[in-house]
């Protein structure tokens, strides 16, 4: 059979498979991983309803940026928003969050002044 050995980027290896978070939860679900309840919504509306239905009115989340890249966390936003990674505790914080990474770039370490 074939092996693939797969050394660090560091070392001339390659990463040969890029996925959104939300992508990879779906696979294992799909294969009986346990993960935690998830969606992804591309609007405010969207990301309110989602709350509501899925993860439920009045229990904490953590709304993330999905793009492909690391240090979401630390990134800001184009329009001047701190973090790509926001712990919901609080009536209002899920619209309040989405609002302002949705439609923004997320600039971090590793994309540049462009972002993504």
């Amino acid at each position: 059979g074939n092996t693939l050995l797969r050394g660090s980027p560091a070392m001339g290896g390659a990463r040969l498979l890029n996925v959104h978070e939300y992508v990879s939860m779906d696979i294992m679900r799909e294969n009986g991983i346990p993960v935690p309840k998830s969606v992804m919504a591309e609007s405010v509306e969207s990301a309110k309803k989602m709350y509501k239905e899925v993860i439920g009115e009045g229990k904490d989340c953590v709304i993330k940026s999905m793009v492909l890249t690391g240090g979401r966390g630390l990134g800001h936003f184009s329009n001047g928003f701190k973090g790509g990674v926001h712990l919901c505790n609080k009536p209002g914080d899920v619209e309040k969050f989405s609002s302002q990474m949705l439609g923004q770039q997320l600039i971090t370490k590793q994309t540049g002044a462009a972002g993504l």
